[in-house]
């Protein structure tokens, strides 16, 4: 007889960021005594055939149409609402948690308030337009939430929700996602390689990436893109390109390209889109790439100048001449420190530090 309930909802299922979170953190609960229901929409994502749990759809699809797309964003919490009050109803509410990810399924929210269960809100963005809908949104986290769980100090500073109890859980590491038992470093400097993780977006900062390349032509450069390949097609057609950067369209995997990377780069730019965590930035770390990340946002909690730069994604100038006047045992010293800085970041402690956070959550 399972003697507690964990009930889980995200809105959008695919293999984005928070999903992949909210994946790694149900597979590596403990689930002794435990039943684990999600509640998210149909498409395939990371929370798909998550061992141990029930699957449950909310209705919910994307179109290009933003008022058409907000249309189904509210049919979908109406269908949420409904779906989870009748849910609720079979379950125990003394022995029942919900973790609604992110703020968007307000519809979660108020169901768990309506029937009285614990509910958590798993906060990981900070980017919501318009802004009259982040304030509701915030609204319904105040008035429906008992605690509210943010992935940075960052995120918790600039997103506190007053009245309730705010903690920070770090991501960490994909479980999937192996480092490296042995990194050839002589080889990995040599390579001249520096590699971009990112959307194909102008916030994300792929013009600055393509200008680099054309001002450093004796390095390679790579950007592993989350974009359909139509789109990628489209921006290789309308840009000039120099011949030393290569564009990928969601390859396969990332591990060979953090692998041979001398340097890995978040340009995003500070006005358009602020990191609330940054995992690529991490996976580079853990092969043992050197970094240069934003000023402003959550890197800087775990980056600095014993791993890394800090710098402004359009000071392209500084930028260079940190890679270009850096030599082998600068690099070296640097590459050794953002490994063991990444180890800090391990899958198993990102799960060892949500499941004591459950526990409490039972326990108050």
């Amino acid at each position: 007889m399972k003697s507690e309930h964990l009930v889980f909802v995200h809105l959008f299922n695919d293999f984005s960021g928070s999903p992949r979170v909210l994946a790694d953190a149900i597979e590596g609960l403990d689930k002794r005594n435990k039943s684990i229901s999600i509640f998210t929409s149909s498409h395939n994502g990371f929370l798909s055939n998550i061992s141990g749990t029930k699957l449950f759809n909310i209705k919910y699809k994307k179109c290009n149409n933003k008022y058409l797309n907000f249309f189904y964003y509210l049919l979908s919490q109406l269908d949420a609402f409904i779906k989870l009050i009748f849910f609720f109803r079979t379950l125990e509410k003394n022995k029942t948690l919900l973790i609604v990810n992110t703020m968007l399924p307000f519809g979660a929210l108020l169901a768990g308030r309506v029937c009285g269960v614990k509910v958590v809100c798993y906060v990981h963005e900070t980017a919501i337009k318009p802004k009259l809908l982040k304030i509701i949104l915030r609204f319904f986290i105040k008035t429906c939430s008992n605690s509210v769980v943010f992935v940075s100090k960052y995120l918790m500073k600039v997103e506190k929700i007053n009245g309730l109890p705010n903690s920070v859980i770090y991501n960490g590491l994909r479980q999937d996602f192996i480092p490296p038992g042995h990194i050839n470093y002589e080889e990995k400097f040599a390579s001249n390689t520096i590699l971009l993780v990112a959307s194909l977006k102008v916030y994300k900062g792929i013009y600055e990436f393509v200008e680099l390349a054309k001002i450093m032509p004796d390095y390679n450069f790579v950007a592993a893109l989350n974009c359909h390949d139509e789109e990628l097609k489209y921006f290789i057609d309308n840009n000039d390109l120099s011949d030393n950067i290569e564009l990928l369209a969601r390859p396969d995997s990332l591990q060979r390209f953090y692998e041979r990377a001398s340097f890995v780069l978040n340009l995003s730019r500070p006005e358009g889109w602020i990191e609330t965590f940054g995992l690529s930035i991490l996976e580079g770390m853990s092969f043992g790439c050197v970094v240069i990340v934003p000023k402003v946002g959550a890197p800087p909690e775990f980056v600095d100048k014993n791993c890394g730069l800090l710098a402004n994604g359009r000071d392209l100038i500084i930028i260079k001449d940190f890679i270009r006047t850096m030599d082998f045992e600068t690099w070296f010293k640097l590459s050794k420190n953002a490994k063991i800085r990444s180890d800090c970041f391990s899958n198993s402690k990102f799960t060892l530090n949500f499941n004591e956070y459950i526990n409490k959550c039972f326990e108050e």
